[in-house]
C-alpha cells in the first residue's frame, strides 16, 4: 500500500476495507452493513471516503459513517497482525500478495 490509501479485497466471501492511516499504520473494516455490501471510494478533490451504494460520508480510520443514511454507525473492524515478510512468508508460504 505504498501508493494507495484504500484497498478492497474479498477474504473469503466477504468484502473487506483495508485502509492506510496517516501514520502509516494499516486498518480493516467488513465492507458490509446491516447486510448490504458496501464499496468504499475516496474522491481525490475532498480526500474524504464516501460508499457508492449511500452516498454517505465515512471516517475509514475509524470506521465510523459521519454524514448520510448510516451516520453514527460504525463498521465492524477486523484483527489484523502487522508482521516483516520474510517471516511470515516462511511460516506461511502460500500466502497471496496484494498491491
Amino acid at each position: 500500500m505504498k501508493e494507495k490509501k484504500l484497498l478492497p479485497v474479498r477474504v473469503g466471501d466477504q468484502p473487506v476495507s483495508v485502509i492506510k492511516n496517516q501514520d502509516g499504520g494499516v486498518r480493516a473494516f467488513l465492507s458490509k452493513f446491516s447486510g448490504k455490501e458496501l464499496t468504499f471510494y475516496m474522491d481525490e478533490k475532498s480526500k474524504r471516503f464516501f460508499d457508492r451504494e449511500t452516498h454517505s460520508l465515512w471516517d475509514l480510520y475509524t470506521g465510523s459513517c459521519l454524514d448520510g443514511q448510516y451516520e453514527g454507525k460504525k463498521l465492524k473492524e477486523l484483527q489484523m497482525h502487522v508482521a516483516f515478510w520474510f517471516a511470515w512468508n516462511t511460516f506461511y508460504p502460500n500466502t497471496e500478495v496484494l498491491d
